[in-house]
């Protein structure tokens, strides 16, 4: 089932998108806040003492609880 708003979640973010908005590409390789389909992103939190070899980003639970919230409110709504 392909509903209009989805959940794109990728290394250090994490964002509420819309399938029908006249920009949506579903084939552009990242996620940035500026996106013209992006109804809700969430940046995540830099920590340098995660990996051994260097730092990573981490997107924390409760905005991916927040942005699953949003996305089913949105559908149910549509």
């Amino acid at each position: 089932m392909n509903t209009r708003y989805f959940v794109d979640e990728r290394v250090g973010c994490i964002a509420v998108r819309d399938r029908q908005h006249p920009e949506h590409d579903p084939s552009h390789p990242g996620l940035h806040s500026d996106m013209p389909d992006i109804v809700k992103f969430w940046c995540g939190k830099h920590y340098t003492e995660m990996l051994e070899d260097g730092a990573c980003w981490y997107v924390p639970r409760m905005c991916g609880v927040a942005a699953h919230r949003l996305c089913n409110k949105l559908n149910e709504e549509a």
